[in-house]
């Protein structure tokens, strides 16, 4: 009985050291753990602020770049810099009479001087010679001496055959009214063979004319000529230099083909049409 009740306490004791050991086992390992967890974000911390250093020196670096490839831009391109390319020039060929305030800022002038300019232009409505531009008291020698070879002299003169609204209207005592009346009457008549024809138009009297007289001129060969047969009774009707009754009786003709010589020379020879009216429709029929 005293050999099993020793037996019986020794078991109990081992088991109470294996308990032990079993336990100390499990703390030493959830010590491991902890200590390796915080080496872990230790590290971890240490990496991203070495990173973020990283980051900020390569910011640092590329902002530096950036700094001096902008700087030597500005050195390599100046159109890139505002205050250069605001004095920056252009030359091109120009017409004096209808150029706009931004162009003549590009041919090098200040604004003040383009507005200056376009001041004197409406002051004598149209320039006639370079002379005239030379005049301007803003536009120095050495400006007039750069832009002369631009300034396009065609300009100087009008061809009325060939001239939009825009170049009317730079005519004295021509505003956008009689530009379209001239403008409708060329397209009644079919063109003008000489300048005097603009005094038929009414409201352009000898008085009106002679202010623009000498700037401007008619080109004939502008116009083109069209067979007398080939119209019809509207183009004979609303041509300024037949009458009602003149336009009615060539039509009258032309529609029953009784004659076979249709042309303007033959109804000058027969009568029907005066050595006058010949003189003026030749530009336009034959």
């Amino acid at each position: 009985m005293i050999m099993r009740g020793e037996e019986k306490r020794g078991f109990i004791k081992s088991e109470n050291r294996g308990a032990v050991v079993l336990i100390l086992l499990i703390l030493l390992f959830q010590i491991i753990i902890f200590s390796f967890s915080i080496f872990i974000n230790n590290n971890e911390t240490i990496a991203m602020e070495v990173s973020q250093i990283d980051c900020n020196c390569e910011n640092e670096v590329s902002n530096n770049e950036s700094y001096s490839q902008s700087k030597a831009n500005k050195l390599i391109y100046p159109d890139s810099n505002p205050k250069l390319k605001k004095n920056s020039r252009s030359l091109f060929k120009f017409n004096p009479n209808t150029i706009c305030k931004d162009s003549l800022v590009l041919l090098g002038l200040s604004e003040k001087q383009a507005q200056v300019y376009l001041n004197y232009r409406s002051k004598i409505k149209r320039f006639k010679s370079k002379d005239e531009i030379k005049q301007i008291y803003v536009i120095s020698e050495q400006l007039f001496n750069s832009i002369e070879d631009y300034i396009d002299e065609q300009s100087f003169v009008v061809e009325l055959n060939s001239a939009d609204s825009t170049t009317l209207i730079t005519l004295p005592g021509i505003g956008p009214y009689y530009a379209k009346k001239i403008l409708d009457y060329r397209d009644r008549v079919g063109g003008f063979f000489c300048k005097e024809q603009l005094k038929e138009i009414y409201g352009i009297d000898s008085s009106r004319f002679n202010k623009f007289s000498n700037v401007v001129y008619a080109d004939s060969l502008r116009i083109e000529k069209r067979s007398i047969d080939l119209l019809s009774k509207e183009d004979l009707e609303r041509n300024p230099y037949l009458d009602r009754y003149t336009a009615s009786y060539i039509w009258s003709i032309i529609s029953s083909k009784k004659i076979a010589d249709l042309s303007l020379a033959n109804f000058l020879e027969s009568g029907i049409i005066s050595r006058d009216i010949y003189k003026k429709l030749i530009y336009y029929f034959y």
